[in-house]
């Protein structure tokens, strides 16, 4: 990976998506991005897959999953042996990410909007 490309370039690398997310309007245009960021990606912001049911192995089940730059799962979030995990990512974002988490925030933002 090229670090000194990377900070050079900051957020304007993952621009032209974070300005697909900023026009979600509607249920439509959310659902295409969502079909669209699955081909360019590999993963959407959410994906449907089907593992192993976690109350009963015999059985599949389907699982709906959030794909993003968080933490591993919900644990480093809540758990109090993970606290300085979570502070970590928290400085991490806070120190580096500050535009993108505004941009990501606005989104979210607009997203709920569009999809309710």
């Amino acid at each position: 990976m090229d670090q000194a490309r990377v900070e050079q370039l900051g957020a304007k690398a993952i621009e032209p998506e974070l300005n697909n997310l900023k026009d979600v309007k509607t249920r439509d245009y959310f659902t295409a991005l969502m079909g669209r960021t699955t081909t360019d990606f590999e993963f959407s912001l959410f994906t449907l897959m089907i593992y192993a049911d976690l109350k009963d192995p015999h059985r599949y089940a389907f699982y709906l999953i959030q794909a993003g730059i968080g933490l591993p799962d919900r644990d480093y979030y809540l758990k109090p042996e993970f606290a300085a995990q979570k502070t970590a990512y928290q400085m991490c974002h806070n120190k580096e990410w500050t535009e993108c988490v505004e941009v990501a925030l606005l989104c979210l933002v607009q997203l709920a909007s569009a999809i309710s």
